[in-house]
């Protein structure tokens, strides 16, 4: 059998999450995303904790042109190990308060790949329509326009439904 053991892939993260916060090395850094994506295909079971702690991480990765690619594989393979509303959701706290506004409009990109992969049947609509609501607020042009996108793939996905929700009254 090629899965590990869950305690090795949380030694794995929990090592690689202290390594990549302080690396600069664009090559390294992809390295270390690929890894994070072989240890949640091969870990039969995930903590959404050890993932946590690697999330700033790879979503600061987001906007690095270089490693976007091995970024978006890392964090597919974290929501299918943990599930994709979670990750929807570490997203929103994450990427909502980042100070680069490049970070929020790529994290908010990655949601609609996301949506396309998964169906709003795997997000919840609530989480996820709120993370769009808080992009439409935000200073920065970039932002309030990934944000539309998001809106435009949530409404195609989920229908007249969407219109009625009551976060977008507010």
């Amino acid at each position: 059998e090629d899965r590990c053991q869950p305690i090795h892939g949380e030694i794995l993260l929990w090592q690689l999450s202290k390594v990549m916060a302080t690396e600069k090395n664009i090559q390294v850094v992809c390295r270390m995303l690929e890894l994070i994506t072989a240890v949640a295909g091969a870990v039969y079971t995930l903590a959404r904790r050890s993932a946590s702690r690697l999330l700033p991480c790879v979503i600061e990765r987001l906007a690095t042109k270089q490693a976007k690619p091995a970024a978006c594989q890392a964090l597919l393979s974290l929501a299918e190990a943990c599930s994709a509303w979670w990750l929807v959701s570490s997203i929103r706290e994450t990427a909502i308060g980042h100070k680069n506004p490049k970070v929020t409009s790529e994290s908010l990109l990655f949601v609609v790949m996301l949506l396309d992969e998964f169906s709003i049947s795997s997000l919840r609509l609530h989480d996820t329509v709120q993370l769009a609501a808080c992009g439409c607020d935000h200073r920065d042009a970039q932002v309030r326009d990934t944000a539309l996108q998001l809106l435009v793939a949530l409404r195609k996905a989920a229908g007249a439904l969407l219109l009625e929700s009551p976060i977008l009254a507010e």
